[in-house]
């Protein structure tokens, strides 16, 4: 009974940190510019996805989130006394695709190792939701219901994009349109091994396509100065170096000629 009332308790305080101020401006508390490890376990594994800061206001900001389990682990240096951590995150739906209409969005906790709905969400058309509150170290699971559309366009490729990170599994992290080049552009690439496939019908498999990546470097940090990046590719189950590119300041690369029958793996210096 007693490990009943602790869960119903934390139940309630998680619930009411989500949504206790869902009317007024998103904002933490003695969380200004702290250094947050953001964690995803994506492909069976958890792997670190990203290490960045929160805003001024102590919002941490976290673009194409995909569905699954999330924590985060707050610099030791940047801890406070009464910090509060406040989320903003951009959803993606299950295959990667962005959402371009408000959709609902389930917000689990596991509590006493017990997956709990905390709040369902709805996002704005950009698919973003406000959590008031995260707690550090504490898992979070995030469910879009629903998926957003991706129509054919002309003169752009529809590229589904699956990564491996790690020790993960493989698992699809994106699916988007390219521009009228035919090329791809990502933002926060994890170092790691990628795979690429068309929409049935876009293209042929042996048509090649561009990439326009901003790499994050092996601490999944954002890039902000030239940093050289190996690019390798798999040909006949053997890995095999195919270049050697220079970031810009803030982590773009272009890689050309990318075939969606091979497998690649980007390795950042």
């Amino acid at each position: 009974m007693k490990k009943t009332k602790i869960i119903i308790a934390s139940l309630i305080v998680a619930a009411m940190s989500l949504t206790s101020s869902s009317a007024l401006a998103l904002s933490g508390a003695n969380a200004d510019n702290a250094k947050i490890k953001i964690y995803t376990k994506q492909g069976g594994d958890w792997f670190r996805a990203l290490y960045i800061k929160t805003n001024s206001d102590g919002v941490l900001e976290v673009k194409n989130a995909l569905p699954g389990k999330y924590k985060i682990e707050v610099k030791s240096s940047d801890i406070e006394d009464g910090q509060i951590i406040a989320g903003k995150f951009r959803m993606l739906d299950e295959d990667g695709k962005r959402l371009r209409e408000k959709t609902d969005v389930d917000v689990y906790m596991y509590i006493s190792d017990v997956k709990t709905l905390i709040a369902t969400i709805e996002s704005d058309k950009e698919g973003w939701i406000n959590l008031a509150s995260v707690t550090p170290n504490a898992i979070y699971e995030f469910d879009v219901r629903g998926t957003a559309d991706l129509s054919s366009k002309d003169e752009k490729y529809r590229i589904k994009v699956s990564t491996k990170i790690d020790d993960s599994e493989w698992y699809r992290s994106r699916y988007e349109r390219t521009d009228t080049d035919k090329t791809l552009v990502t933002r926060d690439v994890i170092p790691g091994k990628y795979k690429f496939r068309y929409k049935r019908g876009d293209a042929p498999a042996n048509v090649p396509f561009s990439l326009q990546l901003k790499m994050l470097n092996d601490d999944k940090e954002r890039i902000d100065e030239e940093t050289t990046v190996n690019l390798y590719a798999y040909i006949g189950g053997q890995k095999a170096l195919v270049g050697t590119l220079q970031t810009d300041d803030d982590g773009w690369i272009v890689v050309p000629g990318v075939l969606t029958e091979m497998k690649y793996k980007i390795s950042v210096k």
